[in-house]
């Protein structure tokens, strides 16, 4: 996937780690790439990295977590996808994704998770609250 312009500096960005279902195959993957693809390039958002594991940037501003929350939602929705983990914004990104980074993980199929996207989408959850239900960027103890 190439990335339609440099985000501006220190611009505020995050990791995605996106988990296939098992039962994806190779058109459904190409399918998934394409829409991700499109969703990023309407959204005006960089990504940099492939489909399964990318850095998310602002094409020409800074994101918001109206902006993660809005990728996690329509994440959600495709049918390739299992689960979906997001580190928190930050301006200056690693160049990896270590274990040392918090992670909001989302799987797609769980109820508690399919209400609170329900709740964003008809406007009665903000994206703070969106991610506090969720639990928030959790790291993971060595």
């Amino acid at each position: 996937m190439s990335v339609a312009a440099k985000a501006p500096k220190a611009a505020k960005g995050f990791w995605l780690w996106v988990e296939p279902r098992p039962d994806t195959d190779v058109t459904d993957e190409v399918r998934f790439a394409r829409a991700f693809e499109d969703y990023v390039g309407g959204q005006g958002l960089c990504l940099s990295g492939g489909p399964l594991l990318s850095q998310i940037t602002g094409q020409t501003r800074s994101l918001s977590l109206q902006d993660q929350v809005n990728l996690i939602d329509w994440m959600l929705l495709q049918p390739q996808v299992r689960a979906v983990s997001v580190t928190p914004l930050a301006a200056e990104l690693e160049p990896t994704l270590n274990s040392d980074v918090g992670l909001l993980r989302v799987p797609a199929l769980d109820l508690g998770v399919i209400a609170v996207c329900l709740l964003y989408r008809m406007g009665r959850l903000k994206p703070e609250q969106y991610i506090e239900i969720l639990g928030g960027y959790v790291r993971r103890v060595h």
